[in-house]
Order: structure tokens, then sequence, then C-alpha cells
């Protein structure tokens, strides 16, 4: 399903996204756990209403020489383990 998503923004990037099809990038996220994935009764991460699909470039290491391109929402915090 992401997949689709993406098709469809990348044909239309002023296209607003549904809360459903925004939550499917939010996995790695650190704001994830506040997707009704908590003890504490909070049923939706409260960036979620705001977020819109960006393109961004990353670096995979220090070393590395070109970015990767990666399709990601705006409010997305990398989880670390």
């Amino acid at each position: 399903m992401k997949k689709e998503i993406i098709k469809k923004w990348q044909k239309d990037k002023r296209r607003k996204l549904s809360l459903e099809e925004k939550t499917e990038f939010c996995y790695g996220c650190r704001q994830n756990f506040y997707n009704g994935r908590n003890e504490l009764g909070i049923k939706q991460c409260w960036s979620l209403k705001s977020a819109r699909l960006k393109e961004r470039e990353i670096y995979d290491s220090l070393s590395s020489v070109k970015p990767r391109k990666v399709i990601a929402l705006s409010c997305f915090i990398r989880k670390y383990n």
C-alpha cells in the first residue's frame, strides 16, 4: 500500500493524505509509540495531523559521497536502538 500512496503523491504533490495513509509512513519513527501503541491511552501522534510527505536526501554514513533520496513524513524522527 505504501508504494501505491507514493505513486499517487508523485503525480500530484499537493494532494492531501488521509490519516490512514500517513500512518503507513510512521514505522521506524520515534513518535510512532503514540499511534495507539502505548499504555497511556493516547491514540494518535500529535504531529500526524499536520504531517506532509517530503523528499529528503540522506547520507548513509559519514563517508558517503552521494546522498540517497527518501520519501518520508515531514515530522519523521528516526528511532535509534
